[in-house]
């Protein structure tokens, strides 16, 4: 035999509408459908790094998130600041890009062109920007994964040299774990 409770609105003595938990009812990342955002890790870093070679390089921004599930997504959404510097008038530029923690190359912003901000006396190009990188991953792990980021000049030529977080601008990165 089976019965059926028909009600049109179930209140808490004070009159408020119950919450899952008031209920007995516990969510989890499983419970959530496909496109929840399960967690946010956020991080950010200010001290400079200077990088005057054409290998990429750490800029010691990273942060780390351990996914709930192996079928979750992490869209990763990066704001690298960078400052470029020739001591000529040519084209300035760089890229940046994001690793994993197996240092797998996740996203890559190439040749990004910086605006110049002036010339010195002595004729040298500083230009300052800021590389925006979005990028999504699919680790299918439930383990602890770093993710950070490298710039580097295109050129060393004419003392070419990238620095990230000059004066020490800040940098960040935002991991999101999605549910898959």
């Amino acid at each position: 035999m089976s019965s059926i409770i028909k009600v049109d609105q179930i209140q808490l003595a004070d009159g408020s509408t119950p919450t899952a938990g008031d209920l007995g009812v516990t969510l989890g990342s499983a419970d959530l459908p496909t496109g929840s955002v399960l967690q946010v890790v956020t991080q950010s870093h200010s001290s400079f790094v200077i990088i005057n070679n054409t290998t990429f390089t750490d800029t010691n921004l990273s942060a780390t998130i351990t996914p709930s599930s192996t079928s979750s997504i992490i869209q990763i959404i990066v704001s690298q600041a960078i400052l470029v510097s020739r001591d000529t008038s040519d084209v300035i530029n760089s890229a940046c890009r994001i690793l994993d923690g197996d240092d797998s190359v996740i996203a890559t912003a190439d040749r990004l062109t910086g605006t110049s901000s002036g010339t010195s006396t002595f004729n040298v190009i500083r230009a300052n920007d800021t590389a925006i990188l979005t990028a999504t991953h699919t680790p299918n792990t439930t383990s602890a994964i770093t993710y950070r980021t490298q710039i580097k000049p295109s050129t060393t030529s004419n003392n070419g040299l990238v620095v990230a977080q000059d004066g020490n601008s800040r940098s960040s990165i935002i991991l999101m774990e999605i549910a898959g």
